[in-house]
Order: structure tokens, then sequence, then C-alpha cells
């Protein structure tokens, strides 16, 4: 699902993601050559300020966690049934060429999160800067917790520089609208 992104969005993602990203990374995997050290904490701003907008218009009531120079236990909650769902927000801005991610996007959970798990996973692609369109984000996909598989998904994550964790392919992921409902 194709969602524009409004201008604001993306300037306070900017300025908020600063706090985001420490100098020095504590875990997970160190940035590859050409990718820049904050960019991705950026896009998931960007992508946790749309699935908020989303939840919101669905009536689903929902919170978002920000958090600055710390890590995060999860990136947004949700309420269903009177009780509270942890949501993670995993971005890429990785396009493929035929501009239907939903058919392409693996989502990846890094080994430093198996210590703190949250109830849902969701792949969102972040476009901030296409060639010939406005900023959007597609909302993917995503999986439940109870349906992570580890043996079968525990592998070396791609431009990590070998680091592991699930490698879950994009087949395996629900869509969006299955998993909100």
């Amino acid at each position: 699902m194709k969602v524009y992104v409004p201008e604001h969005f993306i300037s306070t993602a900017k300025c908020l993601s600063k706090g985001k990203t420490p100098s020095i990374r504590t875990k997970g995997f160190k940035e590859q050559e050409g990718q820049e050290r904050g960019i991705g904490d950026m896009l998931d701003t960007v992508g946790c300020f749309v699935m908020f907008q989303y939840l919101v218009s669905l009536k689903i009531p929902c919170e978002y966690h920000l958090t600055a120079l710390m890590g995060d236990a999860t990136d947004l909650s949700m309420v269903v049934k009177k009780l509270t769902k942890t949501l993670n927000i995993k971005t890429s801005a990785w396009q493929p060429k035929d501009d239907q991610p939903e058919k392409h996007c693996h989502l990846a959970i890094k080994e430093s999160e198996f210590d703190k798990l949250s109830d849902y996973y969701f792949q969102i692609m972040t476009h901030l800067s296409p060639v010939d369109d406005k900023p959007h984000v597609h909302l993917c996909g995503g999986i439940s917790k109870d349906d992570l598989d580890f043996k079968k998904w525990h592998n070396e994550i791609p431009n990590t520089g070998g680091s592991q964790g699930l490698w879950i392919p994009a087949d395996c992921l629900k869509p969006m609208t299955e998993l909100i409902k």
C-alpha cells in the first residue's frame, strides 16, 4: 500500500532522529560502504509517523515511542480488545525496479533484538527522494512474533557485514490489512 509522506513528517524526522543515533554503535551491525550513519534512524522515524497515522485513520488506539540517546523497547504500541500489542517498524530505502516492494521486500530482525521481541513486525519501504514521484512509503506487510521461525530464517542478513538474525522472505509476510484486523 503506497502512502505519500507529508513534507513536515520528513523535516521533523530529520530533526528528531539526530537524538536517536548515538555516535558509537553499541550493538547490532555496522554501516557498510555507501551507508550513512543515522539515515536508518531517520527512515524509521518517518515509517513510524506514517504507521501511527495509518492506525489512527483506522480508529485504533496507539502510542508512538520516541527515544533519544538510548535504545528503544519498541516503536509503536496499539490497543486491541483491551490488550496492548507492541509493534516494531522495519524500514528500508531499497526500491525494486517495478516499484512493488510488497512482492520483494524481505524483513530482517537482528540477533541483538532477540531479547526484546515485539508482538508484531512491519516492513515499510521509505522512498523519500524518488526520481519521478513525491516522497512516499510502502506499507508492505508484516509478521507476528508467534509466527517467527527461528530455525528456518536464522541466517546472515544481507548488507550488514556478516551480522546474523532472522531474514524473513517477503512471501512469508502477511498483508498489512490482514495483520491489523
